[in-house]
């Protein structure tokens, strides 16, 4: 705890109180009295409180430094220290929002400490297995060493979502493990094992990947086309066309998808007929095969998608909107997520929080959102613009 404790004191504050010691030292009397001193000293106090662990004496300190001065950023950062050891993030977060008042310029790094310490709250209390490892991801994009470790030992194991998630990253332990096991059908996911090798784009994942081209189960065949479109990987586009005379119009359509992602056109009739079927799921997977290379006449496909009266494909192309632009995509997610209800309206919430074009200020506001998971997203996306 003490550990904890010591290592979030702003280095400016060491610096100043340093800086203090050495002038006592050198001319044998006091600083010069006055208003900087005294805020100091508070704070000085206050850090000191909050190392030996006596809350009460924190906050006292950190509230007569507000007090005396309303707008110190040193006195916020103590409060923020002070609150999220005692209550958690949420208390941070309701006492840097009256000290920001109706100003939109955020302070990066206090919103950043909070968001960390939203992350650190919710991997201790959630009981969602998909909440904690995303609070994880998010931790380790900010070089939390608990995270690093989760992860480490999720590699060791040799299996589950820490390794796929370390895969998909790039780490080459992880990647080697899941192609192994991919390659020696060990894999108790398979389907998620692919897309993480797929989003390694190592050299790795592409050999495991193209060991299970031939797999008898036509939803592993669909799923490594898929994969081997992913990988950017144009050497593997003979072996892609080949599944284009796939028994399974499914692995067809992926074939087709994953070539066209590669620069290939040799299965672009498949998808422009799909495109130009009446069935909206149909359409929407022509409008996913072509999403590599967006044009006119694919924007022109997938908003008239977002106007879908089948929900599901509403959320699906409102989802692939937003990778394109931004702004359309945004505002088709925000209707769905008014007009919707159920699991419906959430991912659209959570697509909105994780991917729309949001700021600092728009972010915080997610931060008090009900569903962990926005909250576990908009964090660690504070984190991403403040690295």
């Amino acid at each position: 705890m003490l550990m904890r404790v010591a290592s979030v004191v702003p280095l400016a504050l060491i610096v100043s109180v340093a800086g203090m010691a050495a002038q006592q030292r050198t001319t044998g009397s006091e600083p010069t009295p006055g208003p900087d001193r005294t805020e100091a000293a508070r704070l000085e106090q206050g850090w000191a409180c909050l190392a030996r662990e006596d809350l009460p004496c924190a906050s006292a300190r950190a509230n007569a430094a507000l007090a005396a001065a309303p707008r110190s950023g040193a006195a916020l950062d103590l409060a923020i220290e002070v609150d999220i050891a005692r209550a958690g993030a949420s208390s941070a977060l309701d006492t840097y929002e009256r000290w920001l008042g109706s100003r939109r310029i955020e302070e990066p790094a206090v919103l950043r400490r909070i968001a960390i310490a939203l992350l650190k709250d919710l991997t201790r209390s959630t009981q969602d297995p998909a909440v904690r490892l995303a609070a994880y991801s998010a931790l380790l994009d900010a070089g939390d060493p608990d995270a690093k470790m989760y992860f480490a030992h999720g590699v060791q194991r040799g299996s589950g979502a820490e390794l796929r998630v370390m895969a998909a990253r790039g780490d080459a332990g992880a990647v080697g493990a899941l192609a192994t096991a991919l390659e020696n059908e060990q894999l108790p996911n398979a389907m998620e094992g692919i897309d993480a090798l797929a989003q390694s784009h190592s050299d790795r994942a592409t050999q495991a990947l193209l060991s299970r081209i031939s797999d008898p189960r036509s939803e592993i065949r669909s799923a490594v086309a898929t994969a081997l479109g992913q990988t950017g990987d144009s050497a593997t586009i003979p072996r892609l066309q080949t599944m284009l005379k796939d028994q399974s119009m499914q692995v067809r359509v992926s074939a087709a998808s994953a070539l066209y992602a590669l620069g290939d056109t040799s299965g672009l009739p498949l998808i422009q007929q799909m495109a130009a079927a009446d069935a909206p799921q149909s359409r929407l997977t022509a409008a996913r095969a072509l999403a590599s290379h967006p044009d006119a006449e694919w924007g022109t496909l997938v908003q008239g998608l977002t106007s879908s009266p089948d929900q599901d494909v509403r959320l699906a192309a409102s989802q692939l909107l937003i990778t394109r632009d931004a702004g359309l995509g945004t505002d088709a997610l925000v209707r769905l997520a008014n007009d919707a209800s159920g699991p419906i309206a959430q991912q659209a919430t959570r697509t909105i929080a994780a991917t729309a074009p949001l700021d600092l200020s728009d972010l915080r506001a997610y931060l008090r959102h009900g569903d962990p998971m926005v909250r576990a997203s908009t964090a660690g996306r504070i984190i991403k613009l403040t690295n």
